[in-house]
């Protein structure tokens, strides 16, 4: 076939492709190509002539006629695109947005619906650098990122596989435009997520922002997720979820106070008041309140919103760190100690809030501690505690050893001497004592010792109550200040004092044990039953695991006749400490008031096995068994006259439990 021909049959060809006979175009092309196998217009003709009745071999004839022309195969891709499977289209694309770079519109539309149908790898790659091509016109730029948010929008998963995709983190950006949201809120537009969250008019706005903000802390771009929790806050005030974000990297120190005083546009205050009046029982923003005010050191206002958090949130580390710090430097070192503990942290502030407890138990594991500490802590702060501890405990040589390391730091010299008067007072010598204490008039933790000392003086009644009201003036938010005064206001037999001094002890420190146990004993002599039960339950459900607490609600339960309270309180108390006697005895004690003598009998005959020498549970079971026989001769009560002759045998304290079971 002449050249003349084949061009002769090609336009025959061409003309039977526009009338659709396609099978005609197809003999045409098959004889031209017997000739010319590389003739491009044939390959071309035979793709149309297959493109709707077999795509796959028009593709094989249009990727022939692709690779045999030197010029440009812009209509020959063009016709693959529309027979072209998914694993091809990509790159069918790619050479087009090339070649015909104004028809990128329909081929960003070609690259979406090949990743739609799960072919994401090579699609996303390709829309992705139409989107931050800095050489690509504003309006290619912004299809692709439409396309782009789609895809993010339709596959959630990609924030985790493909986060180079959804912000380009790892991409280099040639792209370097701002936009604003909200009030003067300014960022780069980097990311798809970052370009669909400036659309106001987006329904799924507020998801992609919740979207963005959860993929900015996965990818730990803290300072970017504070200025997005921002914008989100100004786009919608009364959401909680910025604001918690923002409470979260303040409280946690996930970003520094003064990075976000500079990439939010309002205050920390302004922004923690907002989250506090949409959520106020939010524990994020609790502690990021309580958080602020510890800063400023309003550490009482700090302490009422932390505590509302440890309710709402109990265990949360972060909130029981802060709230010990607190409870530590109010001198609150029970609950400080009980905080620590759940914790499980032993730390200096632990070992020192133990030791206040001066119990030899908690001294021992105080020592404990600090022996640890000291092998990374070699502070002043450690060895005065420590040495003081020693010197409580008795141990004398391990007190002179860290006595003789402090000597040459610089130490307080009232602490220093503090400690060689309780060397001196624990050896006996009460005048060394007194006169090394008396050198240091303006030190409350001095003064607080000499009234210890002085008391312990015959004659001395008066200068030890003197220093003790000095060191409370000197140190009035400590605690042990305020018991010592209002046990010696007892001793001169002030309850009116007394009474608000322990009441100011125990609102110091709620779960200091000798206070608690005054102020109670002060409740009761009064009768103020409901003070005393209000102050032995507060202190119980601060400190879990009190059980002297109580004990002694238990015991202020059976002396209101409240034998069902009794026994719940006394049962927790067992629980907490099995070898307790007093809560035994208490219990069985209830059980008998109750006039449940079967149950008190085998109680009382479990505490005398446990301990035989004590007399109480023999006299006990002795009194039940008398009830019993008193209450067979009550059978015949008619004819022996008036019931109070016939309980007349039986002791006063008892002749309730008998009517009651007469009753019964």
């Amino acid at each position: 076939m002449s050249s003349k021909e084949a061009k002769a049959a090609l336009k025959e060809a061409r003309e039977a492709v526009k009338n659709k006979k396609f099978s005609d175009a197809i003999k045409l092309c098959n004889k031209v190509l017997k000739e010319q196998s590389d003739n491009y217009m044939a390959l071309l003709l035979l793709g149309a002539s297959y493109q709707d009745s077999d795509k796959k071999e028009a593709a094989t004839y249009l990727r022939r006629a692709v690779s045999c022309t030197t010029e440009p195969p812009i209509v020959a891709l063009q016709g693959l695109v529309g027979c072209a499977d998914d694993t091809e289209l990509p790159d069918v694309c790619e050479k087009l947005l090339t070649l015909t770079p104004d028809k990128f519109a329909d081929l960003h539309a070609k690259l979406f619906g090949v990743a739609a149908r799960g072919m994401l790898g090579k699609a996303l790659r390709l829309l992705e650098r139409e989107a931050t091509d800095a050489g690509c016109e504003e309006a290619r730029r912004a299809s692709a990122f439409e396309y782009l948010g789609k895809l993010v929008a339709q596959y959630t998963e990609l924030e985790i596989t493909e986060p180079a995709l959804v912000w380009a983190s790892n991409v280099q950006r040639q792209c370097e435009c701002t936009i604003n949201i909200g009030k003067c809120v300014t960022f780069q537009v980097g990311t798809v997520l970052e370009r669909e969250i400036r659309n106001d008019g987006d329904v799924y706005q507020h998801d992609k922002f919740n979207r963005y903000l959860k993929l900015l802390h996965r990818e730990k771009r803290y300072d970017r997720l504070a200025a997005i929790a921002a914008a989100m806050h100004e786009r919608f005030p009364n959401d909680i979820y910025p604001l918690e974000w923002i409470c979260k990297l303040y409280s946690e120190r996930i970003v520094p106070e003064e990075t976000l005083s500079t990439v939010l546009t309002h205050s920390l205050e302004h922004y923690f008041d907002r989250a506090l009046a949409i959520a106020p029982k939010s524990p994020t923003v609790l502690l990021a309140r309580g958080k602020l005010l510890y800063e400023a050191g309003k550490l009482s206002e700090a302490e009422r919103y932390l505590r509302r958090a440890n309710e709402i949130q109990p265990l949360w580390s972060a909130c029981m760190t802060l709230l010990a710090e607190i409870y530590f430097r109010q001198k609150a070192y029970g609950l400080a100690e009980n905080l620590y503990r759940n914790m499980k942290v032993q730390s200096r502030n632990y070992a020192i809030a133990l030791m206040q407890d001066e119990s030899e138990e908690k001294l021992r594991e105080a020592n404990r501690c600090f022996a640890t500490l000291y092998e990374t802590d070699r502070s002043v702060e450690l060895l005065f505690h420590w040495c003081k501890t020693s010197l409580l405990l008795g141990e004398h040589d391990a007190a002179e050893q860290r006595m003789g390391e402090l000597e040459p730091t610089e130490i307080e010299p009232d602490q220093l001497d503090y400690l060689r008067a309780l060397r001196a007072k624990m050896a006996g010598n009460v005048e060394q004592a007194i006169e090394i204490l008396s050198r240091h008039p303006a030190s409350s933790i001095c003064l607080l010792e000499l009234s210890l000392v002085l008391d312990g003086v015959e004659g001395r009644r008066d200068d030890s109550f003197l220093a003790a009201l000095k060191a409370t003036k000197l140190d009035p938010n400590n605690a042990a200040c305020f018991y010592r005064l209002g046990k010696l206001y007892q001793q001169q037999g002030d309850a009116l004092r007394a009474r608000k001094c322990l009441e100011k002890s125990v609102h110091l420190s709620p779960a200091a044990r000798n206070a608690v146990i005054l102020l109670s004993g002060l409740y009761r002599r009064y009768n103020e039953w409901d003070a005393n039960a209000a102050l032995l339950s507060t202190t119980f459900s601060l400190c879990s695991g009190a059980a002297w607490a109580q004990l002694l609600l238990g015991l202020h339960h059976l002396g209101r006749q409240e034998y069902d309270e009794a026994i719940g309180a006394f049962r927790t108390v067992l629980r907490y400490e099995v070898n307790n006697p007093t809560a035994w005895e208490g219990l069985a004690d209830a059980y008998l008031g109750r006039g449940s003598y079967s149950s008190a009998m085998k109680l009382f005959e479990k505490i005398t096995e446990r301990d035989p020498d004590n007399p109480y549970p023999l006299l006990q079971l002795a009194n039940i068994k008398n009830i019993g026989v008193v209450m067979k001769s009550s059978l015949g009560l008619p004819a022996l006259g008036p019931a109070e002759d016939a309980l007349s045998p039986v002791p006063p304290m008892f002749r309730g439990s008998v009517m009651h079971s007469f009753r019964l």
